[in-house]
């Protein structure tokens, strides 16, 4: 029982990543726009864009968020790394 917890702890502190680019300097204070993208066998060789002009218009792009929270890492290991998501956030001025 023991070692099953160590190894939850373990995937729970590994899977969790994330990046942010912040054109501001400066904490965003609007909600984000979330999106996910899906990749497959682990991503290997996949991109995905995400169109900024749909998301913001008009408006500047204040920040951008990619990761890999504990539900992607979650949904990795239950698929075994079949289907891989990532989760986007975009903050617009």
């Amino acid at each position: 029982m023991k070692k099953v917890f160590v190894l939850l702890v373990v995937l729970f502190l590994s899977a969790c990543s994330y990046q942010r680019f912040n054109f501001t300097g400066k904490q965003p204070k609007t909600f984000p726009y979330e999106t996910k993208s899906n990749f497959f066998v682990g991503g290997i060789g996949q991109t995905d864009y995400i169109d900024l002009k749909d998301i913001c218009g008009s408006y500047d792009v204040e920040a951008i968020e990619t990761s890999y929270s504990f539900t992607d890492g979650l949904l990795n290991l239950l698929t075994s790394g079949i289907w891989a998501p990532r989760t986007y956030k975009v903050w617009c001025k």
